[in-house]
């Protein structure tokens, strides 16, 4: 928005940025909350979005500025939490989020919302939630190796942090009654005996990537390895 402050921090490229920054601005009807995601490798803003204190979207009337010194007694606070629940009952896998807070001038918690770690998309977390964990930064521990039998009709989605998978088709009930859906949404048929493998190192798979069987004989086994 024209006239918008930009912090000069946020313009900066270094090891020191942070992805997702957030400033408190201040238009006709008071301050509301401004988040900035940032390519640190250059410095540049990709994108912001603006929300009240409680994660809610907002739209800016009149000028944004920076806030009166009267006008703000409070600050804005971005912590990195992994919610351990979301793994679907993998071991040792967490899901990294970031939790807004607003706290007031003595230090109690006005208002809080999640977000997935692109600092926009709202986020719900299943729980329990890890307070100290760094997922981002972390090395993996170890690589978690998983296998999963298909009798009849299912379908299965690619879980998150999946490094390396094959797809392995032992019988159908009809040509085309196992299909996969790539990440580009293209839908393609497998056959008998086909053995198909996707994996990029220790790096995780883009999702959504998803195998279905529509028939009472298809028979499927999907092999898997979890960053963990």
């Amino acid at each position: 928005m024209a006239g918008a402050p930009i912090p000069e921090c946020l313009t900066t490229a270094g090891d020191e940025c942070q992805p997702v920054q957030l400033v408190i601005l201040c238009d006709d009807n008071g301050p509301f909350l401004r988040r900035y995601v940032i390519n640190c490798d250059t410095g540049a803003i990709l994108t912001f979005v603006d929300s009240d204190f409680a994660g809610a979207p907002y739209a800016p009337v009149g000028t944004v500025q920076s806030c009166a010194s009267d006008a703000l007694d409070q600050e804005v606070i971005v912590r990195q939490l992994c919610d351990l629940g979301a793994g679907g009952g993998l071991p040792g896998f967490q899901q990294t989020f970031l939790r807004v807070e607003v706290r007031n001038a003595d230090g109690s918690l006005a208002s809080s919302f999640d977000t997935e770690a692109d600092g926009v998309t709202p986020y719900v977390p299943v729980g329990p939630i890890d307070f100290e964990c760094d997922c981002l930064e972390c090395e993996p521990d170890s690589i978690s190796a998983l296998r999963e039998h298909f009798v009849g009709i299912f379908s299965w989605a690619l879980p998150a942090e999946v490094v390396r998978f094959t797809v392995k088709v032992r019988a159908l009930d009809a040509p085309g009654s196992v299909t996969i859906t790539d990440n580009a949404a293209n839908v393609t048929p497998m056959f008998v005996g086909d053995e198909e493998s996707w994996g990029n190192g220790s790096d995780s798979l883009a999702q959504p990537f998803t195998v279905d069987g529509a028939g009472a004989g298809d028979l499927v086994t999907i092999f898997y390895e979890v960053v963990v």
